[in-house]
């Protein structure tokens, strides 16, 4: 993964966690690069990216972090997710285990990053087949926790853009009022003149 080059805009840092193989990593490469590659090794320990996005209160640049999800790594993720504005979880649609495990996810994320951390589910693999009961229970699920859910495809890009899209209507609006240039309102007088 690559990193942008450092800017006067405020950032932000949003984190992607959930188990081992659910497409983390795609997902941040379609909407990073624009890109999915079948057969992606996977993560250990963490990378990010970088990205400039624009919100309707600014411009900011939005560091997302991609987590391992094997066990082994699961340990280094309190490190990455501290300090992040929003999480997104990510369970495959054909793993019921990975849907499962949200419930984890969501009270580890709650310890390390605490109790007012914004967090998004994506259902990846939307392109496979995801039965119509199963989404009644993701959906069901989704209300009863008060949590969203964006069903997204890394491999056809479907609803990537939405995704992140919400992840920046997270963003902490005063972060971007912060660095934005002040506009001198004060009328200088002129001479007859000028």
């Amino acid at each position: 993964m690559q990193v942008a080059p450092q800017s006067n805009l405020p950032e932000f840092k949003v984190v992607f966690v959930g188990d081992a193989s659910v497409g983390k990593t795609s997902i941040i490469m379609r909407y990073h690069h624009g890109v999915f590659s079948e057969g992606r090794q996977s993560t250990i320990g963490a990378g990010f990216v970088s990205k400039e996005v624009k919100s309707q209160y600014g411009l900011g640049n939005l560091h997302v972090w991609d987590t391992a999800g094997q066990e082994r790594y699961r340990c280094l993720v309190p490190m990455y997710s501290r300090g992040s504005n929003v999480a997104v979880i990510v369970f495959d649609v054909t793993s019921r285990e990975s849907f499962q495990d949200l419930e984890d996810w969501i009270g580890h994320l709650k310890v390390d990053i605490g109790e007012s951390c914004k967090i998004i589910i994506a259902a990846n693999k939307i392109d496979l087949s995801i039965s119509p009961e199963f989404r009644s229970e993701i959906d069901a699920w989704s209300q009863k926790n008060e949590i969203d859910v964006v069903y997204v495809s890394a491999k056809t890009g479907e609803n990537i853009e939405l995704l992140f899209q919400m992840v920046v209507n997270f963003l902490p609006r005063a972060a971007f009022l912060v660095n934005q240039p002040v506009v001198n309102e004060v009328n200088e007088k002129k001479g007859c003149c000028q």
